[in-house]
């Protein structure tokens, strides 16, 4: 059951970042700094496109980590409710 309120309080964090507009600003300009710096790169730059994609790409991974940590916490919560 500690295991629980662990993850239920891992949950409400990572909903709390995802929320936070601050985090989402930052998120959102990060990504049109990409967008922009691979449309600026020219046709034999492959391997720079390559790199700012994995950038790209990585902002989504972390994104889809919060959200998971987020719903088990839900899902924690719902069990420590139910134990109650």
């Amino acid at each position: 059951m500690a295991k629980d309120y662990e993850l239920a309080a891992q949950g409400k964090q990572a909903e709390r970042i995802l929320s936070d507009e601050i985090y989402r600003g930052a998120v959102e300009q990060v990504s049109l700094d990409l967008f922009e710096a691979w449309k600026s790169t020219s046709w034999h730059q492959i391997l720079k496109r390559e790199f700012i994609y994995r950038q790209y790409k990585a902002i989504g991974e972390v994104e889809t980590r919060l959200r998971a940590v987020m719903e088990n916490g839900k899902f924690a919560q719902q069990v420590i409710n139910k134990e109650t």
